[in-house]
Order: structure tokens, then C-alpha cells, then sequence
């Protein structure tokens, strides 16, 4: 393994060597994944939580007329599937790998049934799990926030809203115009028209992959 999954909040205030016992504590396996292969399918139980290593992965949903809603993109060095571990559920996401892919899977069910007596680390990955869990629950909102808004001019302005702005009032765009298109569940086409608009109503400033909201007007989609 790599440090680079070493990185993620899961081990945070974790010590150099307390980070290999919490991953036997765990039942750490390395996991490799070629591009296009599911690592989660609809329905099947979801038995481990994972940390990608190396490479990209999808998480989607597959609702009515089988229309696929594209839901996170996790990237190396980032947790997916702990809730869903954690309960042990029938999976109601896939994850597929959008890139050969190697992950660290984790039985986070071990932190609920812990033998005594507890290793030193215990009480600190649980906090970390519990920050993850608040974390992931917030995305969720957004998303909600985002899915029920009726217009794609609607939902880019919740979805800015929702981002960190720098000093200088821009917000860095983490996914291409084609990546977001497939986040905002909306037409790559019509994306880049409502943009468009937006720009030209003096509504967002865009440079690159930098965008800043300008004082909100009265505007139509």
C-alpha cells in the first residue's frame, strides 16, 4: 500500500504505527478493479466501506425507464459506501470503476462489535467515522436541495452556493463541464446554454474553471 489513503480523515490524529493495527482492526484487503468493473451492483448486499488508493469511481442510482442519475464521484484517496456498510444493507447505488482502480476495502461492522480490550485508537476512529458519516449526510442535502429545484438555472446557482469561495470571491469548479452536467442530473448542451445566459445577464463571472456569483437580480431561465 501507498500512503496516500493514509490521508484520509478516517485516520486523522492516528499515529504512524497505530494506522497498520487500525487497518487489521478492520480487516483491511487491497482490491483491484479494471475500468468499467463494478466494485457495488444494485441490490446485492453491501458488506465493506473502501478507501480509493489509485483511479475513479462512479456511484449511481438507476431510477424509472432505467435512466441512470449519476450521484458521486469518488476520487483516490476518499471513503465510499460507509452508511451502507455499516447497516449492511441491499445496495441501492452501484459503484463503477471509471478508471483501473485499486481500493482498500474496510469492515467498518468491526467498530460496533469490538473485543475488549479496546485498542487506544478506538474512541478517536470513531470520532473521525462519525465526521465522515456528517459530512456525507450534508452532501445528501445539497443534492436533495439541487435535485428538487425545476429549472438548470435553479440548480447551478444552489450548487454554487453550496461551494467555498477564496479571498477574491471565486469558487474553484472540482468537476468539467461534462462531470457536472451528469452531477445537476441535466443535458451537457443545455448546461452550456443556461452558462451562457448567465454570463451575459451579469450573473456569474467565469474564468476557467474559477466562477463567482455577482449580487443576485431578478433573472429567468
Amino acid at each position: 500500500m501507498t500512503t496516500l489513503w493514509q490521508n484520509n480523515d478516517l485516520f486523522n490524529n492516528l499515529g504512524p504505527a497505530e494506522i497498520p493495527v487500525a487497518l487489521q482492526f478492520l480487516h483491511a484487503h487491497n482490491r483491484h478493479y479494471v475500468k468499467g468493473e463494478a466494485l457495488q451492483t444494485i441490490g446485492a448486499p453491501f458488506r465493506s466501506a473502501g478507501i480509493i488508493n489509485k483511479g475513479q469511481v462512479e456511484e449511481s442510482c438507476i431510477i424509472e425507464d432505467f435512466n441512470k442519475i449519476r450521484l458521486h464521484q469518488f476520487f483516490a484517496g476518499e471513503l465510499y459506501g460507509a452508511a451502507f456498510a455499516i447497516e449492511h444493507v441491499a445496495s441501492p447505488i452501484q459503484l463503477i470503476a471509471q478508471s483501473d482502480c485499486d481500493v482498500v476495502t474496510l469492515d467498518l461492522r468491526a467498530l460496533f462489535n469490538p473485543r475488549e480490550p479496546l485498542p487506544a485508537f478506538y474512541h478517536q476512529l470513531m470520532q473521525n467515522l462519525t465526521r465522515l458519516l456528517a459530512r456525507q449526510n450534508i452532501h445528501d442535502t445539497i443534492r436533495l436541495h439541487i435535485a428538487n429545484q425545476k429549472t438548470i438555472h435553479d440548480k447551478l446557482i444552489v450548487y454554487l452556493r453550496h461551494l467555498p469561495s477564496a479571498p477574491d470571491g471565486y469558487q474553484h469548479l472540482p468537476l468539467s463541464q461534462t462531470g457536472l452536467a451528469a452531477f445537476l442530473g441535466v443535458n451537457r448542451s443545455a448546461l452550456a446554454r443556461a452558462i451562457s445566459r448567465m454570463r451575459a445577464h451579469h450573473e456569474i463571472e467565469v474564468h476557467g474553471n474559477k466562477v463567482k456569483l455577482l449580487p443576485a437580480k431578478f433573472h429567468h431561465d
